[in-house]
């Protein structure tokens, strides 16, 4: 995969540019990146608001995947995650670093980063394109529940550097989706996930679900070992972790 980068200044949301840009150039490859220094309207899941002061990388890509991987989308979506850890964790010190289901990344409990996958379907409402969303704190927190490269680092990173850098590990995870070869993402999510038995609660949107981790099956989706002992399959969901 090659990619194309447009650097704004600001942009009401790096995804609602990606998905103008393709609306006027229905063509266009995938491996189109939008990064901007801000967002007006930055947006996360479920259309919560993502704040994006500027100091912090926001950015979003163009990835149109052959049909028959299409199904695997929650595989895609823990492989983004990889690489973003990839990315992170070799800049920080001896930080306690997990990705937490599906994708998010927590340094010492705190949110560090953050990651939408959105589809874009045609006339048959099948997907024929998707847009990854991903803001990663690096100057700033916005809240108090999250934190930032620059101060576990103790050194200053810039937007470029690491969105450069993410870019070189999504490509080799982003290839190994489409090759098929699912057990090498779910190996390397395996050991950089929160530990098996960690105390969570899965909150969906109409009931909450509480008990430990205790791993994920072939198609990315999140096993929960219930109070009972039995397992519960999670889709979608908002994880939190237990003290």
């Amino acid at each position: 995969m090659k990619f194309t980068i447009e650097y704004l200044d600001t942009a009401s949301s790096t995804q609602d540019v990606v998905r103008q840009r393709l609306e006027a150039d229905p063509s266009m490859q995938e491996g189109y990146v939008v990064m901007a220094k801000k967002q007006t309207r930055g947006y996360g899941r479920h259309g919560r608001t993502w704040e994006s002061n500027e100091g912090n990388l926001y950015f979003s890509i163009l990835l149109k995947p052959d049909t028959k991987q299409q199904n695997k989308i929650g595989l895609l979506a823990l492989g983004t995650g990889l690489a973003v850890f990839y990315t992170l964790k070799p800049l920080m010190e001896q930080q306690d670093t997990h990705i937490k289901w599906p994708n998010d990344i927590l340094v010492e409990g705190k949110k560090l980063s953050g990651i939408l996958i959105e589809s874009l379907l045609n006339k048959n409402n099948m997907p024929h394109a998707f847009i990854v969303g991903i803001g990663i704190n690096i100057k700033s927190s916005p809240i108090k529940e999250a934190t930032c490269l620059n101060d576990l680092s103790k050194k200053h990173h810039s937007s470029e550097e690491i969105l450069d850098q993410f870019l070189k590990n999504f490509k080799d995870l982003y290839a190994q989706w489409n090759a098929g070869e699912f057990d090498k993402i779910t190996a390397g999510y395996r050991a950089c996930c929160i530990p098996k038995g960690q105390e969570i609660s899965v909150k969906l949107p109409h009931k909450t679900h509480e008990g430990h981790y205790y791993d994920i099956d072939d198609h990315g989706n999140l096993i929960l070992e219930k109070e009972d002992g039995s397992l519960a399959s999670i889709t979608s969901g908002d994880v939190y972790l237990c003290d």
